[in-house]
């Protein structure tokens, strides 16, 4: 989860990730049907090799004034076995499947 609890926008928040992945947009908090802008957004962001909040990676994100944004990333495992982990992104918790 990537939130700003303030009226002031954020262009290219940038946010700090565990993996060189690409993370996907699950929720919007922008979109008109919550009561935001409505504009377009890349429903995939690339994590670059650039240090924040601690992690090697990162990737920039528009947040407007007061915004929530929620993203996923896949993984996977020796097996095959592909996993959707949902990030939580405020401060530097990372929340995998339940767990910190």
């Amino acid at each position: 989860f990537v939130c700003n609890f303030t009226p002031v926008d954020r262009p290219d928040y940038r946010v700090g990730v565990p993996r060189r992945k690409q993370y996907k947009l699950v929720l919007n908090g922008d979109d008109k049907e919550y009561g935001g802008s409505g504009e377009e957004r890349p429903l995939v962001y690339k994590a670059e090799k650039q240090e924040c909040d601690g992690r090697k990676y990162s990737f920039a994100y528009p947040l407007p004034g007061y915004g929530v944004a929620v993203f996923e990333f896949k993984l996977i495992n020796n097996f095959g076995t592909v996993k959707w982990l949902t990030l939580s992104l405020s401060g530097t918790t990372f929340i995998y499947n339940g767990r910190r």
